[in-house]
C-alpha cells in the first residue's frame, strides 16, 4: 500500500483544491483507513501494506498504544523519535480515532473497524 500512497499523494497535490476524489478514484473505508492516509498524505508517514491492513484488522485500544504501532510500524524508535513526529501521529490519532465526537473521525460518519 505504500507505494499506493505515494502514487495517490501525487495525484492529490495535482488536483487545484485537493478534494477530487471522483479523479482519484479513493475513498477510506474505516477511520483507520482514513488516520493514516491522513498520515501519508500530510506528514509521509506511509506504512507498510502489512502494517495498514494489520492496523485497520486489529486496532490498538487507546491512543498511546496506538501511536506507538505507528511509529514502530514505520520504523521509528517511539522513545528517540522526533518530537515534531510524534505530536503530528499523536494529534492525528486522537482527531481520528479518539476523538470524543468533536474530530475528524466523527465528523467523517466513518466506522471504526470494517463490518465483520
Amino acid at each position: 500500500m505504500q507505494g499506493y500512497y505515494l502514487e495517490f499523494a501525487s495525484k492529490f497535490a495535482s488536483q487545484p483544491n485537493g478534494l477530487n476524489t471522483e479523479a482519484i478514484g479513493f475513498k477510506n473505508a474505516t477511520r483507520v483507513d482514513a488516520l493514516l492516509s491522513d498520515l501519508c498524505l500530510k506528514y509521509g508517514i506511509c506504512l507498510a501494506p502489512e502494517d495498514h491492513d494489520a492496523l485497520v484488522r486489529d486496532p490498538p485500544e487507546d491512543s498511546g498504544a496506538f501511536v506507538h504501532a505507528i511509529l514502530v510500524a514505520e520504523g521509528f524508535d517511539p522513545i528517540l523519535c522526533d518530537k515534531q513526529v510524534k505530536r503530528w501521529v499523536t494529534e492525528s490519532v486522537r482527531d481520528w480515532i479518539f476523538d470524543e465526537g468533536r474530530g475528524k473521525g466523527s465528523a467523517s460518519g466513518l466506522p471504526l473497524l470494517p463490518p465483520a
